[in-house]
């Protein structure tokens, strides 16, 4: 989910990375998970369908990429809040990235291989929606 104002520096940041301004926030947010329940959305975050539109506290701290992030179906953003919960309740580190791939949709990708461990959320993005300008400077 790369921003829609992203310079080209970020972007080659991003490509290394395969993070985000927003996906970095999260990963900040849920690196310490059991916190994340003295958190102003922490209500929002424990309501069933609470991501499926976000409040204007989640849509703040992921900055331009929020309309992206409203573009992901709704069952897939309630996959990944059952899985947040979960690990709030667990107090299982989460990891956040982004990538672009060949789908024709916005997709999101869930590993927690042994149930137990830290947990990667993956939001991929078609990279057939991606445009690029370059403005050359005077």
């Amino acid at each position: 989910m790369p921003s829609v104002n992203m310079t080209l520096e970020q972007f080659e940041d991003y490509r290394v990375t395969m993070q985000t301004d927003a996906t970095k926030a999260m990963d900040l947010l849920f690196a310490q998970p059991a916190a994340v329940a003295s958190h102003p959305e922490y209500n929002t975050l424990i309501t069933p369908g609470g991501l499926n539109t976000l409040s204007p506290g989640i849509r703040a701290m992921l900055g331009d990429e929020a309309d992206h992030m409203e573009q992901w179906p709704d069952a897939q953003m309630e996959r990944m809040r059952q899985k947040l919960v979960q690990s709030i309740q667990e107090n299982r580190p989460v990891h956040f990235f982004s990538r672009l791939y060949y789908g024709a949709s916005e997709e999101l990708d869930i590993l927690d291989p042994d149930g137990k461990g830290e947990i990667t959320i993956t939001f991929l993005s078609p990279a057939g929606r991606v445009r690029v300008s370059v403005m050359v400077g005077s």
